[in-house]
This record gives C-alpha cells, sequence and structure tokens, in this order.
C-alpha cells in the first residue's frame, strides 16, 4: 500500500499528514508531531535541523510521495520568503515532491467526496489532509 505525505506551509510551518493506502480505504499515520517550525529562519543550526527531522521523518514513515502546497509568487496570496525556503528544503529530501494547487485537490474532493473536516485531528491540518488525499490517487 503506498504512503504519501500532503504538507502545507504557512509562514514558518510544516503542517503534515501521512495516508496509507489507496482512496477508497486508506489510514492515518500519526506522527509524533503534526507540525513543525523554524523560529528564526536565518539560523543555519534551525534549517538543518528542519531538514533532517523531515528526512528522517520521510524515512521512518516509509513515505513514497510528498504532496507539497503550491502557492502564488505574487500577489495577494503569494508565499512569504521563509515558506519558499522550507518548501527548498522539503523538495531537496530523497522523497518525490509534487506541488497541489487548492484547485487540484479541491477537484480530487468533488470526484471522491470525503468529509476530511471530520477526519482532520485539529483544523489547522484540514489544508494538508486534503492534498495527502489527493496524492492518494496520484
Amino acid at each position: 500500500m503506498p504512503v504519501v505525505c500532503g504538507i502545507e506551509l504557512t509562514g514558518s510551518k510544516a503542517h503534515i499528514v501521512t495516508l496509507k493506502g489507496v482512496r477508497t480505504q486508506f489510514e492515518e499515520i500519526l506522527l509524533e508531531f503534526k507540525k513543525i517550525s523554524v523560529q528564526d529562519h536565518k539560523n543555519q543550526e534551525e534549517i538543518i535541523s528542519f531538514r533532517d527531522t523531515i528526512q528522517q521523518y520521510l524515512t521512518g514513515a516509509g513515505v513514497e510521495r510528498i504532496g507539497l502546497s503550491a502557492r502564488p509568487t505574487t500577489g495577494e496570496h503569494a508565499g512569504g520568503v521563509v515558506s519558499f525556503k522550507l518548501e527548498a528544503l522539503i523538495q531537496s529530501c530523497n522523497v518525490p515532491v509534487v506541488l497541489v494547487y487548492p484547485a487540484t485537490y479541491n477537484a480530487t474532493l468533488r470526484k471522491h467526496p470525503l468529509e476530511i473536516e471530520k477526519l482532520a485531528k485539529h483544523k489547522y491540518l484540514i489544508p494538508a489532509y486534503k492534498i495527502a488525499y489527493h496524492m492518494l490517487g496520484e
């Protein structure tokens, strides 16, 4: 059964949901953490620790693919400098990464309805859960 990870970046935080299975039958792999953050993005030790923590988790959980929230680079809803830095760190991990736009995972939910709001352990994990659910069919 495939193991996929959905990650949403907001500011200096990465919200993470990992699912194992297929869209019709899956289970959530519970993490020791649900989000990981960087307090000082200029501190090299923190940046290295962020990347190492993500890589260790991905390897330990057997994650085969990552879905990462895609954000515009310009305009009102553009991602910030720190979130793009974290995106690059995640993309440098030894697991294939796919950038997933909200329109894409919302289209998946229209075709394959699921009440994610009831499944997600915390409200802030809903976007990451939607990304992971989308990735089950990729």
